[in-house]
This record gives C-alpha cells, structure tokens and sequence, in this order.
C-alpha cells in the first residue's frame, strides 16, 4: 500500500471526489491504526451554492476551505456531529470533497465500541447495516474531531492506495436543499457493489 502525498490533493474537488473511491482513509491512534476504505464521497466548490465558502466566503469557519489541497476541513453540524472534508486544489481556490461512507478495514471493535459502546458479536443486524454508512458515524468511530481542522493529510491521519478500483455511480447530493440549482448537481460519488 502506498501512503499519498500532498501533491496528490492538488487537482480539483470535482476530480478527486470520483478518484478517493476505494482509498483507505487511515487515523493512527496511541495503540492502533484505523482504517476505513472510502466507498462514498461528494465534491464541494467555490461556484456551488452549496459549498459553505460559496462565492468566496471566508469566515473563521470556512478559512480551511482556501488552504492548499491536503489539508483537512472538519465542523460541527446540527450542534452534535463532526464531519470531515479533505481540502483540494491550489491555495485561495476554495473546494474539498465530504467523506460520506467507508467499509471497515481495520479496528472493526473500536469502531463498534464507539459507535454502540458494544462489540460487533452483540450487535444487531441494524447497526451492521449501519456501522459507517454516514459521514458522522465515520468521524465518530474513527476518532476524527474538530481538533484534526486545519491539519495536513501527512500526520496522524493519512490516505493510502492500495490498488483497488471498482465501478462508481454519480448522483445528485444529499441533504442540501437550500441550495436552488445546485441540488441537482452529479457530485456524489458512490462505489457500486
């Protein structure tokens, strides 16, 4: 498996979005590596009225969203949730692409513990279905906090590639319906089983 560079988070959102499919997004802790293959991704750009630096906003929030690609972008929503976005493209050119799902890889029994404060052998069919199928559930068993905004994908957390590819399906976004036109735009990426 080969560790990405920096240099591989310089292309655009809506050209990564698809190419993070199948990545391993990785968050090395105290005593153990956690790894979760990324099966679902959506593209975030600064022309798109759903992307919070729309326009060129820049706030304290959104600053992380105009650093250079490589760098990470996590926030708060709904006041409980973190998500994590990893920034793309050149500096001052705001765009990043939201995690929206992995497959376990490795740390399955921290990743259940986190998640259901239980083991995956006494976890129902229901949080099997649901154990990163969201972009707060991966945060939340991966460990990945707002303390990890602003960081660089060469630390703690990382990507690495191994190689795998499968098919991808492109689709309108979710969870954005504030932002007109813009809902129906292709970019969320999935990975097809």
């Amino acid at each position: 498996m080969k560790k990405l560079s920096l240099d591989y988070y310089q292309a655009n959102a809506l050209d990564l979005a698809p190419d993070l499919i199948g990545k391993i997004l990785c968050h090395q802790e105290k005593d153990q590596v956690l790894m979760g293959r990324i099966i679902e991704t959506e593209a975030y750009l600064q022309d798109d009225k759903a992307c919070h630096a729309y326009g060129g906003k820049k706030t304290q929030r959104t600053a992380p969203l105009f650093f250079q690609g490589g760098h990470i972008y996590t926030y708060f929503t709904y006041g409980i949730h973190t998500l994590f976005n990893i920034v793309t493209g050149p500096e001052g050119n705001a765009q990043a692409v939201l995690i929206r799902a992995l497959d376990p890889v490795q740390g399955e029994e921290t990743f259940y513990q986190r998640r259901f404060g239980k083991g995956k052998d006494q976890a129902t069919g229901y949080q099997k279905k649901n154990l990163l199928n969201g972009p707060a559930k991966l945060t939340q068993a991966l460990g990945i906090s707002l303390e990890d905004n602003k960081k660089t994908l060469d630390g703690s957390i990382y990507l690495l590639d191994d190689g795998f590819q499968g098919p991808i399906e492109a689709t309108k976004r979710i969870g954005i319906d504030y932002a007109q036109e813009a809902v129906d735009y292709p970019y969320r990426f999935i990975l097809k089983k």
